[in-house]
């Protein structure tokens, strides 16, 4: 979510509040600063004051980092992973790929009608 949103590109070197970066992002500051308290107990973000600064970890999310995570992190927040993770308790019992049960036709041609998918997933790749 906030890998989408763009939050770690509108956060700056200097400690900004959840209002500054929801108006930055398009976001309702309350719904976002449960988010960031969240992600800052977990060390992605640090919380400091009334704002947020960046960790280590939250730069990885940075779409100009050089080794950016943005892209992969997108990527897998994708509801079609969530779907494929959920049918995993079938892939331990069928011994069967859960991607299978979930789109049957292939993850591949599944990415082919998808084209904003697709680009997510190649940028990813790249990544």
């Amino acid at each position: 979510m906030v890998a989408n949103l763009g939050v770690a590109d509108a956060l700056e070197d200097t400690p900004r509040t959840a209002a500054e970066l929801a108006d930055a992002v398009d976001a309702n500051p309350y719904a976002l600063g449960r988010a960031l308290r969240l992600l800052s107990a977990h060390g992605v973000f640090v919380s400091e004051g009334s704002g947020f600064r960046h960790s280590a970890a939250s730069r990885l999310l940075r779409s100009d980092h050089p080794q950016s995570a943005r892209a992969i992190t997108r990527m897998l927040g994708l509801p079609i992973h969530w779907e494929v993770l959920e049918a995993l308790e079938d892939s331990v019992r069928s011994g069967q790929p859960s991607v299978d049960k979930v789109v049957p036709e292939g993850l591949w041609p599944w990415y082919a009608k998808h084209p904003e998918e697709n680009a997510l997933f190649n940028a990813a790749m790249v990544g």
